[in-house]
């Protein structure tokens, strides 16, 4: 797998993975240690979990989602089967690109991911289904430090390609962009 920045978010990178194909079907090596240090912008990502979601139903979203305080993680997300619209937004105030968001659609037949650096809040809707995403994390998940921003909220501007259904309670009740950085302020 070989990673190289994107412009869009300071510290994303896209993954590149290309299948090995024949006859048979299509192999594919999503992470290498060994191989992929080298291309990460920080090599100390070291996967501490391994999540998949599988989502049915298109149209769906899920996010956006991160780990908050001393527990924010970095991630590298493939899209195994179907495809999604996946969004990064840094909410990272130190950032050249605070605020910013960028959307890729990832499928397998794209043969990329990306890696999310910490601090940024990642989501996605499902464009064909059911799709099944793979998330590699360098961090613990502390259900404590579980926040994000409403993806919906208008302050953040996403253009949705679908119209938004069937999301999860946890994600309607996230905060706007605004509430979440007035909270964050009274945390310090």
């Amino acid at each position: 797998m070989k990673c190289e920045k994107v412009q869009s978010i300071t510290g994303l990178q896209r993954c590149e993975s290309i299948p090995a194909v024949d006859r048979r079907g299509s192999f594919q090596k999503i992470f290498g240690r060994s191989t992929t240090e080298i291309h990460l912008e920080h090599s100390n990502f070291v996967i501490r979990q391994v999540n998949v979601s599988i989502t049915e139903t298109i149209g769906t979203v899920r996010g956006l989602h991160m780990q908050l305080g001393n527990h924010q993680e970095g991630k590298i997300v493939f899209c195994l089967a179907g495809e999604i619209y996946d969004v990064v937004l840094d909410l990272r105030e130190d950032s050249p690109t605070f605020l910013g968001w960028i959307s890729l659609e990832l499928a397998p037949t794209h043969g990329f991911g990306i890696r999310i650096p910490p601090g940024c809040a990642h989501g996605f809707q499902v464009l064909r289904g059911p799709a099944t995403v793979l998330y590699l994390h360098d961090g613990d998940y502390v259900a404590e430090m579980d926040g994000g921003i409403d993806c919906m909220d208008q302050d953040v501007g996403l253009n949705w390609p679908l119209p938004v259904i069937n999301r999860s309670s946890r994600d309607r009740a996230l905060p706007s962009l605004t509430r979440f950085l007035s909270d964050r302020l009274l945390q310090r």
